[in-house]
This record gives structure tokens, C-alpha cells and sequence, in this order.
């Protein structure tokens, strides 16, 4: 039988748990901000990406990504596909891109990437 994993087109990347910083801005389907934080990647593709929250959200929450790295900067828009519980982290939130926008500036209080988040995503762009 085939895993999900290997059925993938655009495998996911780990991501260390010390890089890969983002800042995440959470939102209804109205708009309404529900959470802005910054969190740690927990793996990553062309397509998507997944990291741990405290709170779980239902699925089909807006989510803006922006990340900067190396003087570059972008905002990825997203929704969430998945929010699943995990023993003491929280939840589990996978995200599937919808649109990928490279900046002209680097915002101030967008955290930095440490390990190529930036170049990996900056393919399509």
C-alpha cells in the first residue's frame, strides 16, 4: 500500500525546530483577525506547511504567512486543511497555500528564516 507521504507531488522538508521562524495571522472567514503569533515550521513544501499552535481552529481558517530571509520577503496566503490534537504541543495545523507573493520590503516585524524557507518557496514566485 502507498503511503500519503509517497502519493505526494511536492514532498514536505522537516524543518529544525531552532530555524524556520514565521509570523502567522490567523483569520476568520469574515476577515475578523482571530490570532497573530510567530511560530516555529514544523515541516514544509511547495504546496503547504504544518506547525504547532496552542489553540486548534476548524479547518478552512484563512492564514497569512509572512517570512523574510536574506533581505527578501514574502506572504503566503493559506488556508488550513487540518488541526489536529497532539499530547502536550497543542495542535498540529496543516496549511495549503493558495497564493505566494514576494514583497518589495522586508516588513520590520517579520521574523527571520534561518534555514532557506525563503529560497524553498521563492521557486514559484
Amino acid at each position: 500500500m502507498v503511503s500519503h507521504e509517497d502519493k505526494r507531488r511536492f514532498p514536505r522538508v522537516p524543518m529544525p525546530a531552532e530555524s524556520a521562524k514565521v509570523s502567522v495571522t490567523l483569520q476568520a472567514i469574515t476577515g475578523a483577525t482571530i490570532d497573530q503569533t510567530v511560530v516555529h515550521v514544523h515541516d514544509l513544501s511547495r504546496v503547504g506547511m504544518s506547525f504547532h499552535r496552542t489553540h486548534g481552529v476548524p479547518a478552512g481558517t484563512r492564514c497569512v504567512v509572512v517570512v523574510s530571509q536574506k533581505g527578501k520577503a514574502l506572504r503566503i496566503v493559506g488556508k488550513v486543511v487540518r488541526c489536529l490534537p497532539v499530547e502536550g504541543k497543542g495542535y498540529l495545523l496543516g496549511v495549503s497555500f493558495t497564493n505566494i507573493q514576494q514583497l518589495s520590503e522586508v516588513p520590520p516585524a517579520a521574523p527571520l528564516a534561518t534555514d532557506g524557507v525563503v529560497d524553498r518557496l521563492m521557486v514559484d514566485v
